[in-house]
């Protein structure tokens, strides 16, 4: 190996001139690593050194010695090496940038989880570009800095801790040596030691208080019920005491608390059989318990048992990304019942039993959580254990949550309208992260949370759909008792091509849905990161990337499609010399390309085809709704000479000019039939608040029944604007509307119309697309839901008796094929509990606020 340090008095000038022109310097690569050195001052002795270890490994050619230094990471040197171009040095240099930054990125989350500054080292983009082995260097010297800063800073806090125990009260009934909230020091404790010293902050400025919003290290595990072959019968004799007990179970399990005292009671009367009754009071017990007092609780027959509902068990204050609904379903029946089969979850059932059978566990295929009556004993042991109201709710949700679906915890998609987290939690995706591996008993280590945020930017659809290829389901996870989740699973996952497939797909289709175009942009963007990494994010590259692989017109309107791309948090905005965007991450990237260039363009293929499929669907409906669209330009001939005779009536002849010109004008574009193609095609911004407000009155107006139509909400300012042509969503609104307002005036009574337009928006901070949601629903006689999959497109027909809705025909597939030309959907829906009527929705995914595509 060279010795790369100068030593002084063996420099011979005359050889440092001459060896950088020798043209067969490229037969000694660390003669080459010399070279490359910018600093220079090597000696004769290290340039000898250098030209002996190529005597020993010999190289056969430039390539060969180019490809030896590239393998060392010396990148700089390989690029020197005459007649070595034919080694893609470039592609090294991206590779080695990517593990190099994905090290860089965990020291700063290393950084941020001690609440430090990151003091990032200066130059690491050159020194990845030259050599490897500086690069490392200065990340090692990186990690000892932070590692020497948190040491200083753990020390202080620990001093601080100490400062706050010894201004507290000595508690007299403490078991802990004499120190109250003893529960509330493990906590801080175990955050030091984890090296979370910002969540160790947070807890010792906010005090011994046991409900402070903190991270899943602030919640300490219960005592496991010690006791699980006795049976249920048995342990709750020793609760009403008719069987003797020792002190350990009294001062560990028997709590004096009158809340626990009435869970216990509760529990106990319910097992003397399940009735609705005693379901209902169980229930009450232990929302109570839970800190959900005075709740009412119904209770429904489930079969041979009940379903009713909690209310305490969710802690969305603290988990602020939990994917379970606000109320949980819990089922109890007699002991040879089992919860039916045609539940979807997520839910609860409680086993009457201390520990469950194998044959339990079958029910969480089915969404549903086993959990035996142990761990109601568990819940309600005395409060000296530290079990406040947050440690019994979480615990509790430990105890479910390993037992449920993945996508039950984490919720299947971001919920909508989630820009930001409640009031008071300190939200960061990696508590996000953290709980919701704590909730489904997955061990890990702290590194894996920092690989996998940097995997996925924190991107809340990316991140959950890698979660759900991780980690089984429930029923799974249980039996194969899951091995720690590992950097080495992480990069198996990861280099695993049909698994990396599956979970490309999962993630365009949660993000985009039936939007093709925005998902096209976004996988030939993937494509030009693996052809030219270094490649620009522009309209002008993805159009060039689309044309070489898709011959004649492109059926996708790029510049609206990136914005929205843009919009689901894939990409960020810039402006930079034309170059509107860059990647939300390199990590994001990087694990979306890993399907690898052929699936990409496989992928790419099929969805140009669908949509130059669904533009000539689009256009022959389109073609032959052009009688509508005259009928449209005929209309407004009559209102505008309506309007120009009202005018000469008050004198404006001005007025009356205007109007009865722009009367003549849509008369010669009725007569001109390339004039109504051209309105069919034209793509321009369309703000929905004014269009569809348009299409609500003229449709009034021009219907023979006397219903009310009316747009919700009314005072919006905000435009909602989508991009596509004006025309097509004119006749696909108006084919809904018309359906609507026939259906109302079948019931031969005056109708209600309503049109509700909303933005709905996914993950926090609008990282999952925004979509424009317009719900057209009327009171008319509503639809049968045997015909809904028919309406859906799902079927062609139903079977039986079912009377076929009014508007089922043509005009609803002409508004489907429309819609998703603009990258949107169509579906009918049950109208919501209690109203009468038909439900259709559309969803169009939205460009952004007027101007944006400029």
């Amino acid at each position: 190996m060279v010795n790369d340090e100068p030593r002084d008095g063996f420099t011979h000038p005359a050889l440092q001139q001459l060896v950088p022109t020798w043209t067969e310097r490229w037969r000694y690569p660390d003669l080459m690593r010399l070279l490359s050195r910018p600093e220079g001052g090597w000696d004769t002795a290290a340039a000898a050194t250098a030209i002996l270890n190529g005597l020993a490994e010999p190289v056969t050619s430039p390539e060969d010695a180019a490809h030896h230094l590239v393998v060392q990471g010396e990148f700089r040197a390989a690029r020197l090496v005459p007649g070595g171009e034919a080694v893609d040095v470039d592609a090294a240099v991206a590779t080695a940038r990517e593990a190099m930054a994905r090290r860089a990125e965990s020291l700063v989350r290393l950084a941020r989880r001690a609440g430090l500054p990151e003091n990032r080292p200066p130059g690491l983009g050159a020194m990845a570009d030259d050599r490897t082995a500086d690069y490392e260097a200065a990340l090692d010297g990186w990690q000892r800095d932070i590692e020497e800063r948190s040491q200083r800073k753990a020390e202080v806090l620990e001093d601080r801790l100490l400062d706050v125990l010894d201004a507290l009260p000595p508690s007299e009934d403490s078991s802990h040596g004499g120190r109250p909230s003893s529960g509330w020091e493990e906590a801080v404790r175990d955050c030091l030691a984890d090296g979370e010293l910002a969540a160790a902050e947070r807890l010792i400025v906010a005090g011994p208080s046991p409900d402070a919003p903190t991270g899943h290290l602030t919640v300490r595990r219960w005592t496991r019920w010690p006791w699980p072959d006795h049976t249920l019968d048995e342990v709750l004799s020793w609760y009403r005491g008719t069987v003797a007990m020792g002190p350990e179970f009294n001062s560990m399990w028997r709590s004096s608390e009158p809340l626990d005292r009435a869970l216990i009671e509760a529990l106990a009367d319910l097992r003397k059989g399940p009735t609705a009754d005693r379901v209902r009071r169980f229930a009450t017990a232990l929302d109570d318990r839970l800190g959900a007092e005075g709740v009412r609780h119904r209770v429904l027959p489930a079969g041979d048992g009940f379903v009713t509902w909690l209310s305490g068990v969710t802690d969305h204050r603290r988990i602020a990304r939990l994917g379970l609904p606000l109320q949980l379903p819990l089922y109890v029946g007699p002991d040879d019942w089992v919860p039916a089969d045609d539940w979807d979850g997520p839910a609860v059932w409680l086993v009457l039993r201390t520990q469950l059978e194998e044959e339990d566990l079958t029910v969480t295929e089915h969404g549903i959580a086993p959990v035996d009556a142990s761990t109601i004993l568990e819940l309600a042991a005395p409060s000296a254990q530290g079990a406040s109201v947050t440690s019994r709710r979480i615990n509790l949700l430990r105890a479910v949550c390993r037992r449920l679906r993945v996508s039950h915890v984490i919720g299947a998609e971001p919920a909508p309208d989630e820009e930001a987290a409640p009031g008071g939690h300190p939200y960061e995706a990696r508590e996000d992260l953290e709980w919701w591996l704590d909730l489904l008993g997955v061990p890990r280590t702290g590194s894996v949370a920092d690989a996998l945020l940097y995997d996925t930017e924190g991107h809340p659809v990316v991140l959950r759909a890698a979660l759900a290829e991780l980690i089984p389901d429930g029923l799974y996870r249980e039996r194969s008792a899951v091995e720690e989740l590992t950097l080495d699973a992480l990069d198996a996952w990861r280099s695993d091509r049909g698994r990396q497939e599956r979970f490309h797909d999962r993630v365009m289709r949660e993000s985009f849905g039936s939007d093709v175009q925005a998902a096209v942009v976004l996988r030939a963007l993937l494509y030009v990161r693996h052809v030219d990494p270094a490649r620009q994010l522009s309209t002008a590259e993805v159009t060039d990337v689309l044309s070489a692989v898709h011959p004649g017109p492109l059926p996708v309107s790029v510049e609206a499609a990136l914005s929205r791309v843009a919009t689901a948090g894939f990409l960020r905005a810039r402006d930079d010399a034309g170059v509107r965007y860059e990647w939300a991450g390199a990590g994001l990237a990087a694990l979306l390309a890993g399907v690898g260039p052929t699936v990409l363009e496989n992928r790419l293929n099929a969805d140009l085809v669908e949509l130059t499929e669904l533009l000539d669907r689009s256009q022959d409906s389109a073609t032959r709704g052009e009688i509508t669209i005259m009928q449209s330009y005929g209309h407004h001939v009559t209102v505008d000479l309506r309007g120009a005779l009202e005018r000469l009536d008050r004198g404006d002849i001005e007025g009356a000019r205007q109007a009865v010109e722009k009367a003549r004008a849509s008369v010669r574009r009725v007569q001109d039939p390339e004039a109504l193609q051209e309105d069919l095609n034209a793509q321009s911004e369309i703000d929905l608040r004014i269009e569809l407000g348009r299409r609500c009155r003229d449709n009034r107006i021009n219907s023979s029944s006397k219903a009310q139509v009316t747009l919700l909400p009314t005072d919006g300012e905000t435009p909602v604007v989508v991009w596509g042509s004006r025309q097509l969503l004119k006749l696909a609104f108006d084919s809904l509307l018309q359906n609507a307002l026939r259906a109302v005036a079948s019931q031969g009574r005056e109708g209600v119309v309503t049109v509700t337009l909303e933005v709905r928006h996914r993950g926090p901070g609008g990282s999952g697309q925004a979509l424009a949601r317009i719900d057209i629903q009327d009171n008319g006689p509503g639809v049968d839901a045997r015909w809904l999959p028919v309406l859906n497109g799902e079927r062609r027909r139903v079977d039986g008796d079912g009377l076929q809705p009014l508007g089922s025909g043509q005009g609803v597939r002409y508004a489907r094929d429309h819609i998703a030309r603009h990258g949107g959907t169509l579906r009918f829906l049950p109208s919501p509990a209690g109203e009468a009527g038909a439900l259709a929705r559309i969803e169009l995914p939205v460009t952004g606020s007027r101007g944006s595509m400029r």
